[in-house]
C-alpha cells in the first residue's frame, strides 16, 4: 500500500508540473472586448458522489459563456480536492480536461494546502486564458476550525497569486484565497493582514490591475467580520465589485434582496439549516474603467453549497 501512495504522489507531482508547463494560452480578445471576465467559485469538497456532475455543470457554464462571446478569462477555485481517497490527482485538472474537450484552453496553477499528502488534500486553483508569467503562494496564520462541539480541527488556509499578461493592456495580478470558516472574526482579520503582507511583497508597481477573489467567509452584516472587510476596502483601496456594480451595501438581506447571496441561497439542496449570506467576493484595484457583476450557479443544477461571482472588469489600453 505504501508503494501505491508513493506512486500516486509522484503521478500527482508530474501531472501538476505538466499542466503548469503546457503551451501558454493567450487572451488576445480581452482588449477587443474591452473587459476581463473573472469567476470565483467554491466547489464543495465534502460531496464526493456528485462532484464530477457538478464539475460538468461548471464546465458547461464556462463553455456557454464562450459561445456567447463572453469567455471567462480567469477562474478562481476553492476547496479543490486531490488524492487517492478523492479519486483524482486534482479536481482542478479534471475541470481543465473538461474545458479542453470543449476546445477551451486554460493555463492552470494548483496547490494542495490541507490534509494528508497523496491520500486526501484540499487546496485552491487558478485557471487563466491569459499567459501566466509568475506564480506564488503563502500559508495564512493557522486558525482552528470548530464546526462540532467546539473541537478545533487542523485546517490550513493560503493565498495564491498569478501574474498574467493581457495583450495590449499589460501585466495584472490575480490573488485567490479561502479564509477560515468556523473561526471567530479576529482570526479572519489575522489571515487578511497576512494576505496583505504577502500582496505588498509581491507587487512592485508594475501591475496595472490587481484582482483579489475567493471565499472570504466574511459577512458584512456581522460586526465581528467588518474589520477584515474594511481592511480590504477602506484601508487598502480595493473595490467590492458586486456591491459597486449593483449599488448595494450588504447585498443579501430582506431589505436589499437576496440576489447577492453566495452561500445557502434559497432552494440550494447541498446545504440546509443555514441562512443565506454573501461571503464570496471579487475585489479589484488599479486601472479599470467599469464594473459589472452578478451571482451565478444560484439555481439548479446546484454545483456547490456556494454560488459563484462573475465579474466583468472594464479595461482601457
Amino acid at each position: 500500500m505504501k508503494y501505491f501512495f508513493a506512486l500516486f504522489a509522484l503521478l500527482a507531482a508530474l501531472s501538476c508540473a505538466a499542466t503548469a508547463q503546457a503551451v501558454q494560452s493567450s487572451c488576445d480578445d480581452v482588449m477587443q472586448r474591452g473587459h476581463l471576465n473573472v469567476l470565483t467559485i467554491n466547489i464543495l469538497y465534502t460531496d464526493f458522489f456528485s462532484r464530477m456532475e457538478r464539475l460538468q455543470a461548471v464546465a458547461d457554464f464556462i463553455a456557454a459563456q464562450e459561445q456567447a462571446g463572453e469567455p471567462v478569462d480567469i477562474i478562481l477555485l476553492q476547496e479543490v480536492v486531490s488524492g487517492a481517497v478523492a479519486g483524482t490527482v486534482s479536481l482542478s485538472i479534471n475541470l481543465h480536461a473538461m474545458l479542453r474537450r470543449r476546445g477551451l484552453d486554460y493555463n492552470l496553477r494548483f496547490r494542495p494546502v490541507a490534509g494528508l499528502p497523496a491520500v486526501f488534500m484540499v487546496g485552491n486553483a487558478l485557471l487563466s486564458r491569459c499567459a501566466i508569467t509568475g506564480f506564488a503562494s503563502r500559508l495564512l496564520p493557522y486558525a482552528p476550525e470548530r464546526p462540532i462541539a467546539d473541537i478545533g480541527l487542523p485546517v490550513l488556509h493560503e493565498v495564491q497569486q498569478i501574474a498574467i499578461d493581457v495583450p495590449d493592456y499589460g501585466s495584472a495580478s490575480v490573488y485567490n484565497t479561502h479564509l477560515c470558516a468556523y473561526c471567530p472574526g479576529e482570526d479572519r482579520l489575522r489571515q487578511t493582514k497576512s494576505l496583505f503582507r504577502f500582496l505588498d511583497r509581491r507587487e512592485d508597481n508594475e501591475s496595472r490591475l490587481i484582482v483579489l477573489g475567493g471565499d472570504f467567509n466574511t459577512d458584512v452584516t456581522v460586526a465581528a467580520d467588518m474589520p477584515a472587510y474594511t481592511l480590504i476596502t477602506d484601508d487598502n483601496g480595493f473595490t467590492d465589485t458586486y456591491a459597486t456594480a449593483n449599488a448595494c451595501t450588504d447585498c443579501c438581506s430582506d431589505a436589499e434582496g437576496l440576489d447577492g447571496c453566495t452561500y445557502a441561497v434559497p432552494g440550494n439542496t447541498l446545504v440546509s439549516g443555514a441562512p443565506p449570506v454573501r461571503i464570496d467576493y471579487v475585489f479589484v484595484q488599479g486601472d479599470f474603467s467599469s464594473l459589472k457583476s452578478r451571482v451565478v450557479f444560484n439555481e439548479a443544477p446546484w454545483v456547490s453549497d456556494h454560488s459563484g461571482v462573475l465579474t466583468r472588469i472594464g479595461l482601457q489600453p
